[in-house]
């Protein structure tokens, strides 16, 4: 028991020696720490007196860097307004020196207009004095001739005026057949570079019109006016069916190209399959207008795009992918279009005009004929009113009208277009027509070339596109008289005009009259 109580005893007296030193140390610590404080405050107020010191210092310093520049500054200043005042009182001087000369100048130039005012009056005078001389010297010299002075100036300028018309005249038609010569050797320089420059071909095509039905049956219904598939076939489709010569085949006809085209393909089904149904007549007539509409609308796009040019107005474009199904004596009038587009172009860059407006000229120049089979009038009228429709240029709209002279060319884009066409329609190979038409056209250039009493005999040339006329040497004109040659030209002009009025024919044809002029004499 003891025991724990001094074990007791040992740990109280532990804890209150450990809690005794615990108020010592610690009241050590604050004395120290206040010791330490107090220090650290004196060496900081130390501290910042040295800095207020020392700032103090630096600002004194500053401030009397800062007068010695100022006062250096206003130094340089006062010199250089100094320097400026003595410039300034210099140029004062300088401009009054100038006033005082300008002074001087103006009292010479006072002085010079009096002596000029002077001699003007003094000139005046005496030139009324040689007025009145020369006009008594005139009197004097018209009573010695007996002519007035008027009338001899107006002989005078009568004689020169009618030498220098003479001159003109000759100088005229010098320079008018020297640019006739030039212009045709260029033009049809031109026209070869153009044609040699253009590579492509255009073949001869030929539409079949004539479907071979080995059905009779379906080949007699379809040939019957009467009949309920041949009403069914044309209602649906606008065209003529007629039975051909040799009982085995349909001839088909219309005006309207694509609705021939129409009629073909819905034709070659029946005859293909021995359709009879009215039904299926009309599923098909359907099918082939869409189809036909849509190669319509691919053709007028690739036209413009082949030729490089911005596509048209929609009606424009639909136009011209219905000349697919145009021909012109065997020649497909959409590849004619672009074909007269490129060599148009090709023409236009030689001559320096716009290209892309002669391409465009070239291949709308045919629309026209598109509309043909239900408008009236010529083709070229045509295109060009719907050109002007549609919102074409006036350019492009003369060109389509003016190619067959039907308006008045008003550029120099019209003329090639014409060329071009003529040039693409008129080359060899490009058209063909049957030997019966060849040969009555023939017949009607010759009847038309023979009727002038004058004509001897006539040649045909070139299948037709030349004629060559010979004239007899004792006709006689319409007024009884031998016929001269001035009389050739107006012959030729009266057969060229009658043969355009009567016959048909693709292209241009030359007309030339001959005339054998001969003298003989004897000498005895």
């Amino acid at each position: 028991m003891l025991q724990i109580y001094i074990i007791g005893g040992t740990f109280a007296g532990s804890a209150l020696c450990g809690l005794l030193l615990h108020y010592l140390m610690q009241g050590y610590l604050h004395r120290r720490l206040r010791t330490y404080a107090q220090k650290l405050l004196k060496q900081t107020s130390e501290e910042i007196e040295t800095l207020n010191i020392q700032e103090k210092r630096t600002q004194e310093r500053e401030t009397r860097r800062l007068e010695r520049q100022t006062q250096h500054e206003k130094h340089i200043e006062e010199n250089r307004i100094a320097h400026l005042e003595s410039e300034i009182t210099t140029s004062e001087e300088e401009i009054s020196q100038r006033e005082q000369d300008l002074q001087r100048g103006l009292d010479k130039l006072s002085q010079i207009d009096k002596e000029n005012n002077e001699n003007q009056q003094l000139l005046v005078t005496q030139q009324q004095k040689s007025f009145e001389l020369t006009q008594q010297h005139t009197r004097k010299l018209e009573r010695l001739a007996q002519l007035s002075q008027q009338k001899v100036i107006d002989e005078l300028c009568g004689a020169h005026i009618e030498k220098a018309q003479i001159r003109y005249q000759a100088l005229s038609r010098q320079h008018e057949e020297r640019i006739k010569q030039n212009d045709m050797a260029l033009a049809r320089r031109i026209m070869c570079h153009a044609i040699n420059r253009y590579n492509g071909v255009a073949h001869l095509e030929r539409l079949n019109n004539v479907i071979e039905i080995n059905d009779a049956k379906l080949l007699l219904d379809l040939g019957d006016p009467e009949s309920i598939l041949h009403k069914a076939f044309t209602e649906k489709i606008d065209c003529r069916l007629s039975i051909h010569d040799n009982k085995q085949a349909i001839i088909m006809r219309s005006e309207n190209s694509m609705t021939l085209e129409i009629a073909r393909r819905v034709m070659r089904q029946i005859a293909n399959r021995a359709i009879h149904d009215i039904d299926q007549i009309h599923h098909l007539a359907k099918q082939a207008t869409v189809e036909v509409d849509r190669e319509v609308t691919r053709a007028g796009r690739r036209a413009f795009k082949t030729l490089e040019l911005p596509f048209s107005h929609p009606d424009i474009l639909h136009l011209v992918g219905r000349l697919k199904f145009r021909l012109s004596y065997s020649q497909n009038q959409w590849k004619h279009s672009v074909e007269v587009g490129y060599l148009s172009g090709l023409m236009a860059d030689e001559l320096g005009l716009d290209v892309v407006a002669a391409k465009r000229g070239g291949l709308l120049h045919d629309i026209g004929k598109a509309m043909t089979h239900d408008h009236e009038g010529g083709h070229a009228v045509l295109g060009a009113q719907e050109a002007r429709r549609c919102g074409e240029a006036e350019l492009i709209a003369n060109c389509i009208g003016s190619h067959h002279f039907d308006e008045q060319p008003a550029s120099q884009l019209a003329y090639i277009v014409t060329a071009a066409d003529a040039m693409s329609g008129a080359r060899p190979g490009a058209r063909r027509e049957s030997t019966s038409n060849y040969v009555q056209r023939i017949k009607d250039i010759q009847h038309i070339a023979s009727r002038d009493n004058a004509v001897e005999h006539v040649d045909i040339m070139q299948a037709g596109r030349e004629i060559r006329i010979f004239v007899a040497n004792d006709a006689k004109n319409e007024n009884g008289h031998d016929i001269a040659d001035a009389d050739l030209y107006p012959l030729a002009q009266k057969i060229a005009q009658e043969i355009e009025d009567e016959v048909i024919y693709a292209g241009q044809i030359r007309v030339t009259v001959i005339r054998e002029s001969k003298e003989s004499i004897i000498a005895c």
